[in-house]
């Protein structure tokens, strides 16, 4: 993906929330074992699981950037 991608923001500040925040990241591990494991072949219910922990953690994420001055 290219950095001029909208989506490359998103991606790196959601990288690094969990990162710092290790206690997501374990949630978010746990959510994608669960989805492997009840999705098998299923790529699109895989990512379809995940959709809200992302879109809510990135919101978290950008709101800890603004707040602790990052980027």
């Amino acid at each position: 993906m290219e950095p001029s991608c909208p989506r490359w923001d998103a991606l790196l500040v959601f990288r690094d929330y969990l990162r710092a925040h290790p206690e997501a990241a374990r949630a978010y591990a746990d959510i994608k074992r669960a989805l492997a494991a009840s999705a098998k072949d299923d790529i699109e219910a895989y990512r379809t699981g995940k959709d809200m922990f992302v879109a809510e953690t990135t919101a978290k994420a950008r709101a800890w950037r603004a707040n602790a001055g990052h980027g």
